[in-house]
């Protein structure tokens, strides 16, 4: 052995990694339309506590898919955030997100950004993962 070596690098590993660096993968591969759509009701609600600003908000995070206006058209992932606040007198005013917003936050969102290290991006396989790691993180209330 001359000293050095040689680091053997699987390409097709190479081309993923950077591939998957943003999030906007998730949003174009259609997995979160397909658990929507397998889904009885069509719809999907996940929960959370947030504390804001000496407040504890049960927030919640629907998602659902578009009417169809014709046959051809395809189903696009719609999502709306509301949410109850401890504080009775608080009131949480309803949001939806459009899919021009999800895809813009998960273009600037990085893998590592908000999936946990021994997490891979392809684990992101509902709609319950897609709110837990992608989009609960950044929920605030003013």
């Amino acid at each position: 052995m001359n000293g050095s070596s040689t680091l053997a690098v699987n390409q097709k590993e190479i081309e993923d990694f950077i591939s998957q660096k943003d999030l906007s993968w998730v949003l174009a591969s259609g997995v979160i339309e397909k658990d929507l759509s397998d889904s009885p009701s069509k719809t999907k609600v996940v929960s959370k506590v947030v504390y804001s600003q000496g407040k504890y908000i049960m927030t919640y995070i629907e998602g659902y898919l578009s009417q169809q206006i014709n046959k051809d058209e395809k189903q696009r992932l719609c999502v709306k955030i509301s949410g109850v606040c401890s504080d009775n007198t608080i009131v949480i005013l309803e949001e939806e997100l459009s899919i021009t917003i999800l895809e813009s936050l998960c273009k600037i969102l990085e893998v590592h950004e908000v999936l946990p290290v021994d997490r891979p991006l392809s684990s992101i396989k509902t709609f319950e993962d897609f709110a837990r790691f992608c989009i609960f993180p950044f929920v605030q209330f003013n």
